[in-house]
């Protein structure tokens, strides 16, 4: 029988509560006390570290061999349950005690999103950097940075860092500049983590893609992010298994940047949380789970649940209306036509009377400077032409008019 913690105290998302593994528990557990640990010491004040005693020595130490312990990795094949896992991480950290030297200060945290079939904080196709300083409280479609905010449920706004559309649901399209980008977002990280007094958690959300050059992308992104812990989500089947074994690094392996000690990585191997799981202990509070054959989602009881496709559309359309709350207000323009849009977690996303097309064809379309956008062109897209090669990372007013022509007919 799995080991499980009552829903009404340990809430992962929104939508009603949610069942955590104890397994999952723990890992929080050691990864925020890691944390702690580095907070401590880099917030001594300068008196306590001239007269530090031996409990001050033995921080010092720790914090420089795990000056990576901040950084946290989710990875794991699909519906194994890496948003909810990720939640959990982000709300624990964040309403995790803060030494007291710092109780004044806001809790925050940063989200590096780099599962661009179903992220977080945006719509599909994006990879993203943000900072949070409230707790996912919510549905992914209602925590959405929409029209450069958001600000659902809360008076406290909070915005990307940094944002790159990548223009596919998955790395397969274009695994160099899905890293690339990848990268490019922990530079973006490093920066700022270098304005603050004290360093921001980072916690990187990645897809489901684990297998074959799946692994090779994911181990790409572990290089470049270095994170402290990586969190394993292993599946109950063979398809959903991986061996992370090779990422585990001890001290004497990993040479930290700050040069006055070394750097470690643990890698936390827990349970999935999928409907196998729970087929037998769960009381009425079935989770998802797939079907081998049809690869669509069934609840426990059999019944078809919306699929990922589903719920992307449910994404795409509440961002393009102007946000979850205002796709949820929209009424057809016919008084007869009463039925407003709705998502069926069995159907998906209901609009029967064709508000969400109405609504968009009425509105004005986006235009967007190009001294706003970055250029990052496909690796081997325009190699053969010289002057339109050298398009990677260039700000959209100074590119060529072919490649702005391009873009405009796009």
């Amino acid at each position: 029988k799995p080991c499980v913690l009552k829903p009404e105290n340990y809430t992962a998302s929104g939508g009603g509560v949610s069942t955590i593994l104890r397994q999952w528990k723990n890992a929080a557990d050691k990864i925020v006390n890691a944390m702690q640990l580095i907070e401590k010491e880099e917030t001594l004040p300068f008196h306590a570290q001239e007269e530090e005693d031996d409990v001050g020595n033995s921080l010092r130490q720790t914090a420089e061999t795990v000056s990576n312990q901040n950084r946290v990795l989710v990875c794991g094949a699909k519906n194994v349950g890496k948003s909810t896992f990720l939640r959990y991480i982000i709300n624990r950290t964040l309403s995790a005690p803060k030494p007291i030297i710092l109780t004044k200060q806001t809790s925050e945290v940063a989200i590096l999103d780099l599962d661009s079939g179903q992220p977080e904080l945006s719509p599909p196709g994006m990879l993203t950097l943000t900072v949070l300083k409230r707790p996912l409280l919510s549905a992914p479609p209602m925590n959405m940075v929409v029209g450069g905010c958001n600000i659902h449920n809360d008076d406290e706004r909070f915005h990307h860092e940094a944002a790159y559309f990548f223009g596919d649901v998955t790395s397969k399209s274009d695994p160099d500049t899905f890293i690339q980008m990848g990268s490019q977002l922990m530079q973006q990280y490093e920066k700022l983590n270098a304005e603050k007094e004290t360093p921001i958690p980072l916690i990187v959300n990645t897809d489901g893609w684990v297998k074959g050059f799946g692994y090779e992308i994911l181990s790409a992104i572990i290089g470049a992010i270095n994170p402290g812990h990586v969190v394993q989500i292993l599946g109950n089947t063979k398809a959903k298994s991986f061996d992370m074994s090779s990422h585990v690094l001890l001290p004497s392996e990993c040479i930290g940047s700050n040069g006055k000690g070394m750097q470690q990585r643990h890698v936390h191997v827990i349970q999935s949380y999928d409907g196998g799981t729970f087929a037998e202990y769960d009381d009425g509070n079935k989770s998802r789970r797939m079907s081998e054959n049809s690869g669509y989602a069934e609840s426990a009881t059999g019944t078809l649940l919306a699929t990922a496709s589903d719920h992307r559309t449910h994404r795409l359309c509440a961002y393009f209306v102007g946000g979850y709350e205002k796709m949820t207000s929209l009424h057809s323009r016919i008084d007869s036509e009463i039925e407003p849009v709705s998502f069926h977690k069995g159907k998906g996303l209901i609009d029967a009377n064709s508000i969400i097309g109405w609504t968009l064809a009425s509105m004005l379309p986006y235009a967007v400077p190009f001294q706003s956008v970055r250029l990052f062109a496909p690796s081997g897209l325009l190699d053969s032409t010289f002057e339109m090669g050298c398009t990677w990372n260039v700000a959209g007013h100074l590119a060529s008019n072919d490649v702005l022509d391009s873009l405009n007919g796009a």
